[in-house]
């Protein structure tokens, strides 16, 4: 067997698993069925599990793929050596079929000759992954193009999770990612860290990239950045003392030091010369199968959505994470008008809500949303919608802005204290004090932390939380939250990093114009991988 494996630990690394001592045995799995049976339902069924809530047109399909996801979380858990956390935030998860479902969420075209296979995206106001389950019906493919997928960009977001902010080299983050990507589970066999063909292929076939381009950073996205990066994490993850090495390279670049110095140094070697042994090591990658019986079974709760769903599904996720073409923000909110006007169940009347509210007249949404909350008076989402309606407002309304800024002040605290964990309801309270003296402030600046520390991969969240610290004159704190995050064209709010950074460098403080500015930004993360 060849081809990208790994079998030690490290930082954020693999640990060897010693899967029966690790985990508890298996319990059985539970399923439960929810909804009303008198209604008409959609296509579309929720699946929801301990850390995913999963929608999909395939109920099979669906209660199959959350299965396996939990099954990988449990995997990453014991490879990387990270706790389970006492109350888990679970990601959303879109099982769409074909390219019109995927432009529901967002618009972007893909090369000729290439196909997205998914999307990944991180806001301010919330985050989801698709995964188009189309092709696995059109081609005969082991592992499923999917499953590919969704271990690929859910292996990114649990190591940008779980780093909680500190800096991960982005060719480390996306390595590992696709060396995780061919996961495979047959019954009590697992099969970890084989090579993707294309990129081996690519490997065998191409004139390599300087790997000091890689290191640097200099190079973050592309066919052979992909492959050099899935190569290099499996060389180092492949011996013990590699894995310190690349633990004291994170401590010197995390202490301040140039990256492709500090990499030289903790390996001991020439950037030139460690890409000599990895040309020579393309040869001798091996992957890992092994027999895990220890792995626990999740519960999984299975709702039938409304009739609604068919129409308004996507556009509900697609406002969670951000609309910012105008004809699709006008689309959405047609769509929604006329679901409700044709149905009115509680999903057309909550998208239609959320519509009125970003994209029409905030307070129209008044009497729907009063109406929701009469029925689900601790729902987090309608809470946050509630607040959302007078952020708006008085975002469009000057003179009103005070009092509209106060009342959504009163409904995302709510929010807080029905779930503490809803980041998005800590960041839009942030904005609504921006007419209050105490806008700028110690107690500002940590809810702004805390919903950072929640959503890690939401660099739009740290990006306004330095530039709260530019506008108080802390400069040295805005410098050190900014340095490591990674500058990737895949996540357009990285893009303000380096002037902000050196802004913070050069002690230039903020006025409250950028700060709000930083509140208001939307930044759509884009595809760059695809097949």
């Amino acid at each position: 067997m060849r081809l990208f494996g790994w079998i030690m630990g490290g930082c954020l690394a693999l640990a060897s698993p010693a899967w029966a001592q690790q985990v508890p045995p298996p319990t059985r799995d539970s399923i439960l069925v929810t909804g009303e049976r008198n209604q008409a339902r959609a296509k579309w069924v929720r699946m929801e599990s301990p850390n995913f809530t999963v929608y999909g047109a395939d109920e099979g399909e669906a209660r199959a793929v959350t299965a396996r996801l939990e099954r990988f979380d449990q995997l990453l858990r014991i490879l990387t050596g990270t706790p389970k956390p006492e109350r888990a935030n679970p990601l959303s998860i879109y099982l769409v079929s074909g390219t019109t479902q995927l432009d529901r969420l967002r618009r972007q075209r893909a090369q000729p000759g290439f196909f997205f296979t998914g999307y990944y995206s991180a806001a301010p106001t919330g985050m989801l992954v698709a995964a188009d389950t189309r092709w696995d019906r059109l081609r005969d493919r082991v592992p499923r193009y999917h499953d590919v997928w969704l271990f690929t960009e859910y292996s990114r977001h649990f190591l940008l999770q779980n780093a909680r902010g500190a800096y991960l080299p982005s060719w480390y983050v996306d390595g590992l990612s696709l060396n995780l990507a061919t996961t495979r589970f047959d019954g009590d066999v697992i099969e970890y860290g084989k090579g993707n063909p294309s990129l081996a292929a690519a490997l065998e076939s191409r004139r390599w990239e300087p790997l000091r381009r890689i290191i640097s950073g200099d190079l973050d996205h592309g066919p052979l950045y992909s492959a050099e990066s899935a190569l290099l994490v499996h060389y180092i993850l492949a011996e013990p003392e590699r894995g310190r090495a690349f633990g004291r390279y994170l401590a010197e670049v995390r202490a301040g030091a140039d990256r492709t110095v500090a990499f030289e140094t903790a390996f001991g070697a020439s950037v030139n010369t460690l890409h000599d042994r990895l040309w020579r090591y393309k040869d001798k990658a091996t992957y890992i199968r092994a027999t895990a019986t220890g792995f626990v079974a999740p519960e999984i709760t299975v709702s039938r959505l409304p009739a609604s769903a068919d129409q308004l599904l996507l556009d509900q996720a697609a406002m969670r994470i951000g609309i910012v073409e105008a004809d699709r923000q006008r689309a959405v909110l047609k769509r929604a008008e006329d679901a409700v006007a044709d149905r009115s169940d509680n999903l057309a009347r909550r998208v239609l809500a959320q519509a009125q509210i970003l994209y029409g007249a905030p307070a129209a949404a008044d009497p729907t949303l009063d109406a929701l909350l009469a029925l689900a008076p601790d729902d987090p989402e309608l809470l946050y919608l509630k607040g959302m309606r007078h952020l708006m407002a008085g975002r469009a309304d000057a003179a009103r802005a005070p009092a509209e800024f106060r009342e959504a002040r009163k409904w995302l605290a709510r929010v807080w204290r029905a779930d503490p964990e809803y980041y998005p309801a800590l960041y839009a309270w942030a904005e609504a004090l921006s007419t209050e003296p105490q806008f700028v402030s110690e107690n500002t600046l940590n809810v702004l932390l805390k919903a950072a520390q929640l959503a890690p991969q939401v660099t739009q969240i740290q990006v306004t939380a330095a530039t709260m610290m530019l506008a108080d004159g802390r400069f040295d704190a805005a410098a050190a939250l900014l340095a490591p995050i990674t500058v990737t064209p895949r996540d357009p709010a990285s893009e303000q990093v380096p002037a902000l950074l050196a802004q913070a460098r050069a002690h230039g403080p903020a006025d409250i114009a950028q700060l709000l500015a930083a509140f208001r930004t939307v930044a759509v993360w884009k595809d760059l991988n695809c097949c």
